[in-house]
């Protein structure tokens, strides 16, 4: 079999599934990213649990298993990719996954996303992929049972929640309902590539100011505080199972557009699955919260070549200095927050979650108005419960 040296092809399975109670007295058609709470009440199965006495109503729904159903084709050209890989973004939270009558693995952790090479498994037409969900307080409570200790979950909530690495509210809260939903939270994707692959990278900063902030005694010293540059290290995780040899064929460009339009870039020879490029911006577009001045952000752009694009990733980013200053002084120890050298008078709040069924509350826009709303109060700091 040839394969070509093509671009990274994504396909979204968010489309049509199918959600089943374990019972199966319950199939309804289920949005994905969604909830099995959410699921209900948009079926009519349920009212909103959120009014009146309701959620005391709803308990049989955490206390069952569900099963997410789909069913999808695949063209020949994607089918010919020599890798294939199926990425959950996030399941909420202990699953089976089953991909054509085999089983793929199991999930027990709400907040990673998990990989699976599928090549093999796939076929052209009706493929079906089934995750299993377990009841949450069910397997908290037989996790509890094997610890044989007792984990404090506090009065309002329901026992066994420590035991599970699950947004530790949705069991209750004093501020919020006993609620543990459970679901395809995030998007599912497959990715097919032939050779090689961007899978994730990140920035670490270094700030250059004109001053010695950690010296600063008197406050009227940063009115002309100022940043010369700023050091940026990018390290990016590529996968591949070439030689180096043949990596050494291929090349990646890492491209940072300021505000202002200017473009600055790297291109680097690719000899390993993790690279490093360093940047050097001078009096670079920093990002500051709303009272202190302009959030700038700037365009990054990661791409591997080879007579082309083959995979590429964007994102935007802010230069920015966050430090917790903690130093001992007459009455203590400090604890504020420094924003590039300036220190920050902290006016905020608590941000509980904008949802007990968090891809409802995306959906409604409520992380947008919620924050326009804490910055038309002034507010420069959320404490993210």
């Amino acid at each position: 079999m040839l394969f070509i040296h093509s671009k990274v092809e994504k396909k979204s399975l968010n489309e049509i599934w199918f959600l089943t109670n374990e019972q199966k007295a319950i199939e309804v058609l289920a949005e994905v990213p969604g909830t099995v709470f959410e699921t209900l009440i948009n079926n009519k199965i349920i009212e909103d649990p959120f009014y009146g006495l309701r959620e005391h109503e709803v308990s049989w729904v955490y206390e069952s298993g569900w099963d997410y159903k789909t069913e999808f084709d695949l063209s020949p050209d994607f089918l010919n990719h020599k890798h294939i890989l199926l990425r959950f973004h996030g399941l909420d939270t202990i699953s089976e996954i089953i991909l054509n009558g085999e089983n793929l693995g199991s999930t027990n952790n709400m907040f990673t996303r998990y990989d699976f090479k599928v090549k093999s498994r796939l076929k052209d037409k009706d493929n079906s992929l089934i995750i299993k969900f377990k009841s949450p307080t069910l397997t908290a409570r037989e996790e509890k049972g094997k610890k044989g200790f007792d984990l404090n979950t506090g009065y309002a909530a329901i026992p066994g929640v420590p035991y599970l690495r699950k947004a530790q509210y949705s069991f209750g809260w004093d501020w919020g309902p006993k609620l543990p939903d459970i679901g395809i939270w995030k998007p599912v994707e497959l990715f097919g590539y032939d050779d090689i692959r961007i899978d994730s990278f990140y920035v670490t900063q270094k700030l250059h100011y004109n001053k010695d902030v950690d010296n600063i005694s008197d406050l009227r010293e940063i009115t002309d505080l100022g940043v010369m540059s700023a050091d940026l290290l990018f390290e990016i995780n590529l996968e591949s199972d070439l030689s180096i040899n043949e990596m050494e064929q291929y090349s990646l460009k890492v491209e940072l557009k300021a505000p202002d339009s200017k473009i600055t870039t790297k291109e680097i020879s690719i000899n390993n699955l993790i690279l490093q490029a360093e940047f050097s911006l001078e009096y670079p577009y920093l990002w500051w919260s709303h009272d202190l001045g302009t959030p700038n952000l700037y365009d990054l752009s990661v791409t591997i070549n080879k007579n082309g694009i083959i995979d590429s990733v964007k994102q935007k980013m802010g230069v920015r200095e966050i430090r917790l200053i903690r130093k001992t002084d007459e009455w203590g120890e400090s604890f504020y927050f420094r924003l590039n050298g300036v220190p920050i008078f902290a006016k905020g709040a608590n941000w509980i979650p904008i949802d007990s069924f968090i891809p409802r509350g995306k959906k409604k826009g409520l992380y947008k108005s919620n924050l326009n709303n804490a910055k038309e109060a002034n507010m420069n700091t959320y404490n993210t419960w």
